[in-house]
This record gives structure tokens, C-alpha cells and sequence, in this order.
């Protein structure tokens, strides 16, 4: 699903950063020999862990594959279940809190309106999240520990956790987001290297990564720090400068490979950039200077 400005949705659970959040059940379960998760269709939301080990979910007819340090949000209302059973020796960690009235489900969103809906004090979660580096794990179990305590304000104290657990959530998301954004600027980048000798236009290259032009010009100026134009001829001419010094084709062929419409512009805009005509280096570089040809 795209935007009005063509960029790349993805569908996100929103829930509400709130005091009526209650923890309804929590634990952790050891599972030395294969086993199911249960087949089910919950009234709550649940949060499940993976401390150690692997676990296959399918949840609305879509299967999640879950490692260490994977979590999963199975919905309130939504149909979970195992298709294969857990790794032996697999362990998790669970908590079970109330769905509220202001809960979204697949919402399609891009990362503007993520980050509108953490000013919001909302929570953007993907149903799987990689929480590796994070304080996931702590949270869920200060919640245990809480829940089973025998402290009078053990439920407002997991109250206070549970939002920090979806806060903490949120970021790993908004994380795993941009980080998507970074990736097709990557993508970007090396159809760059495999076809220097083209002068891609945002046109062409918003095309392929599937973003409007305006995203694609601002993403990657923020990225690289370059517009998309400066950023090309800068490369080219960085490659150009290595087959001057370690190539003995002609300079007019040299213009050709990267793209540049003669020698003589690609002679201009060289020394702009190195201070020195590409004659000058090649003349001047110990490497091979000998029999080869100038122009």
C-alpha cells in the first residue's frame, strides 16, 4: 500500500499509552521438549518473548518466524496459533494486558505519522519486533516480578511498566522503520556503482525504489549529505580518477565509461573537483606512465 506521495505503507497496531492499562496475566514458560502454542482467539492482548530458542506463530492467516529476542504481538481478537512446534529448550516470557477502547489494528502507516502518533502518546507496534540491544527483556520482567509480589501497588506499579514496555516497543519499531528507509537509499547507492556510466534522473530512481521523487531527494540528501546529482558526479569522478592512474584507456574513453558528454567536460569538472586536469595525474603518476596513450 502507497500514500498520496507514493512512498511504501506498512500496517501497524496502535495502542493507547494509558493508566487503564492492567496486566491481566505474565509469566514465563521453560519448554525442554517440543510443544504447541495454544490455538486461540484472546479478549486481551498479548506480548510474547522469546528468551531463548524458535517459534513459528501464524496469527490471521499470516506465520511469523520468532528467534531470541523476538517479540510478537498477538492481538486482542485475533486468531494465533503454532503450524510446527517450538524449538526444544525454547524459553519466553508473556504478559497479558486489557485492549482499550481507542485500540487500532492494522493501521497503514509511513514514518512521518509514526512519529505523529508517538507525539500522540500512542504506541506503533509491528506485530513482529527484532529486540535485540533494547530493554524489552527488562521491562517484561520487573512486570513478572511485580505481578506476583505480594506489594499492595503491585498492579499500579505493572500499570506504570506495561506503558513503558509499549513505549520501549514504539522505538524499537520507529527504529526498525528507518532503518527500512536507509535500506533502498542502499539499493540506490549500488545501482549507482553497477552503472556508472549512467546519469540516473529522481524520476528513474524513484521508480525504482518505489518512493515519490520529493521522499527519495530529501531521505537521501539526510543519508549521504549530498543531493542525488552531486552525489553521481562526484562518484564518477572518484572512479575516474583510479582508471586514470591505474588503466591505460584514452581519457575521451574514460569520459564515455562514466558518463560524461565529452572529454572536455569531463575535463572541466574534473579539475574543479581535484584542483588538476586529468592529463595532469595521468603524467604525473608513477604507476604507468610509460607508452600510454593521453587523449
Amino acid at each position: 500500500m502507497y500514500n498520496q506521495e507514493g512512498v511504501n505503507l506498512l500496517t501497524y497496531d496502535i495502542l493507547g499509552i494509558s493508566l487503564n492499562r492492567t496486566v491481566m496475566l505474565c509469566g514465563m514458560n521453560v519448554y525442554p521438549n517440543p510443544e504447541y502454542h495454544p490455538d486461540r482467539t484472546m479478549l486481551e492482548h498479548d506480548i510474547l518473548y522469546i528468551c531463548e530458542g524458535e517459534w513459528t506463530i501464524t496469527q490471521d492467516d499470516e506465520t511469523y518466524f520468532l528467534k531470541t529476542d523476538d517479540a510478537i504481538l498477538l492481538r486482542a481478537g485475533s486468531h494465533h496459533y503454532c503450524p510446527v512446534m517450538c524449538a526444544p529448550g525454547t524459553r519466553t516470557m508473556f504478559v497479558h494486558f486489557n485492549r482499550l477502547f481507542g485500540d487500532r489494528t492494522n493501521i497503514p502507516l509511513d514514518m512521518k505519522e509514526i512519529n505523529a502518533q508517538e507525539r500522540a502518546h500512542t504506541a506503533c507496534l509491528s506485530t513482529l519486533m527484532h529486540c535485540q540491544q533494547t530493554e524489552v527483556s527488562e521491562y517484561l520482567q520487573r512486570i513478572i516480578y511485580l505481578f506476583w509480589s505480594d506489594r499492595a501497588d503491585r498492579q499500579t506499579q505493572a500499570s506504570l511498566l506495561i506503558n513503558l514496555l509499549l513505549t520501549e516497543l514504539a522505538h524499537v519499531v520507529g527504529a526498525s522503520q528507518q532503518m527500512h528507509g536507509e535500506q533502498w537509499i542502499m539499493s540506490v547507492l549500488r545501482l549507482f556503482r553497477s552503472e556508472p556510466g549512467h546519469n540516473y534522473k529522481l524520476e528513474e530512481l524513484a521508480s525504482f525504489a518505489r518512493v515519490s521523487e520529493r521522499t527519495l531527494s530529501e531521505h537521501f540528501k539526510r543519508v549521504t549529505g549530498q543531493s542525488v546529482h552531486q552525489y553521481q558526479l562526484n562518484m564518477k569522478l572518484e572512479m575516474a580518477y583510479t582508471a586514470i592512474c591505474n588503466t591505460t584507456r584514452t581519457l575521451r574513453d574514460i569520459a564515455a565509461d562514466f558518463g560524461f558528454y565529452d572529454a572536455y567536460q569531463f575535463s572541466r569538472l574534473f579539475k574543479r573537483k581535484y584542483g588538476k586536469s586529468p592529463k595532469h595525474y595521468r603524467l604525473h603518476n608513477p604507476s604507468l606512465n610509460i607508452n600510454r596513450p593521453q587523449f
